[in-house]
């Protein structure tokens, strides 16, 4: 038979009560006015060892080259011409240069500033 606690009391005496369970190994079955809302129970001691970190400790047997890339750089999309082409961002004017394609005329430029400000020449 499972111990029984009210809600009220389990909140109260939470820490207590799992503490309590993890000794005995028995759940607790929590109520609110008298029937049962929640189960809390103890977790299997095996259950702790299905961690992913380190999984996969000395399946590796040897590595040739650890220094170097994993995959060749011309594998990556990234670096690939066609993903600039369907990128779906619009490139920049330099960008646009540097791959060969042709590019809008530039804006209009502002005519510089006067050299003089109130009369006064800079030297």
């Amino acid at each position: 038979m499972s111990k029984r606690i009210g809600a009220a009391a389990f909140k109260a005496t939470c820490l207590q009560v799992i503490e309590q369970m993890n000794r005995d190994g028995e759940p607790v079955v929590v109520t609110k006015h008298g029937r049962p809302v929640a189960v809390v129970s103890p977790v299997p001691a095996d259950a702790g060892r299905n961690l992913v970190v380190g999984a996969m400790r000395g399946s590796v047997l040897g590595y040739d080259e650890p220094f170097e890339p994993a995959a060749d750089p011309e594998d990556w999309s990234a670096l690939r011409r066609s993903s600039v082409d369907t990128h779906h961002t619009t490139p920049s004017r330099r960008h646009e240069q540097k791959l060969g394609r042709p590019t809008a005329p530039p804006s209009p430029q502002r005519p510089p500033p006067p050299n003089d400000v109130d009369g006064l020449e800079s030297s």
